[in-house]
């Protein structure tokens, strides 16, 4: 059954109609620079990219903001990168606003509900920058992904720890808005839950992992140890391994034997 937003609880509407007045906003920005060339408007990102001219993010920085960094074309990550930007300018951009009479385009977008939301979206973040690193195969990144996703959705104790190490480890310091200090003081609202436990059900009925999943992270050197799987799990991949070592060891010797010649008659 598909489920529609009308079919979502009226708190988890209110977050996706955040996501949409963010989207409104950065398209009315754009028209803005398009009609009215107004150079404070360039410094938000518009459908993944980066407007930035005159040098403004030293004016953004000036003010109190912080530099935009350029997004991605993926779908995924130029949502969060988009959210992240009005996070990083919210009181400048408000500030704008105000001054030109158009406060109504930021009114409805609360920036502790966009903090949030970047909170429930960091985590596929980073799996999708892991994924995405080198030119190489990753279907071995299918199961500690897999693993890191329903960790971090599981609840909003792990979604937090999920954040705070990220930030604490450095490995995303280019996305941080809220820092360890902050991120403590953050509570899961009723919308934010509600989504999130959405996302965790369509997450596990989009992704059945299977065997080969498993050996492909078990051959990694680097996940070899197949953090996060149980003991059965574990056996269950080792016996599968050696039963395909020993078909594949039996079907290589049987390619090397010669048939006979059948004679003339």
């Amino acid at each position: 059954m598909k489920l529609e937003l009308k079919d979502l609880h009226i708190k988890a509407q209110e977050i996706i109609e955040t996501i949409k007045q963010c989207k409104k906003l950065v398209r009315y920005i754009k028209k803005v620079l398009n009609f009215l060339n107004l150079d404070y408007f360039k410094i938000l990102i518009y459908n993944g990219e980066v407007i930035n001219n005159n040098g403004l993010n030293k004016d953004i920085q000036a003010n109190g903001g912080v530099a935009l960094q350029q997004s991605t074309v993926v779908r995924w990550l130029s949502l969060i990168d988009l959210l992240e930007s009005l996070v990083k300018s919210y009181k400048q951009t408000k500030r704008i606003l105000f001054s030109r009479r158009q406060q109504e385009k930021i009114n409805k977008i609360d920036e502790y509900v966009l903090k949030q939301l970047i909170c429930l979206l960091k985590p596929f973040k980073h799996v999708l920058q892991l994924v995405q690193q080198g030119d190489y195969p990753s279907l071995y990144m299918v199961l500690p992904c897999t693993l890191t996703l329903r960790k971090a959705l599981s609840s909003f104790d792990e979604l937090m720890k999920h954040q705070m190490s990220k930030t604490v480890d450095n490995k995303d310091e280019n996305t941080e808005n809220i820092d360890v200090e902050e991120a403590e003081l953050l509570a899961e609202s009723e919308g934010l839950r509600i989504l999130r436990i959405h996302l965790l059900e369509l997450f596990d009925l989009m992704f059945i992992l299977d065997l080969r999943h498993y050996t492909a992270t078990l051959l990694h050197p680097r996940y070899r140890q197949l953090k996060g799987c149980s003991n059965a799990e574990r056996d269950e991949v080792y016996s599968y391994i050696r039963e395909e070592m020993k078909r594949i060891i039996y079907e290589s010797k049987h390619e090397n034997i010669v048939s006979p010649e059948r004679k003339k008659t």
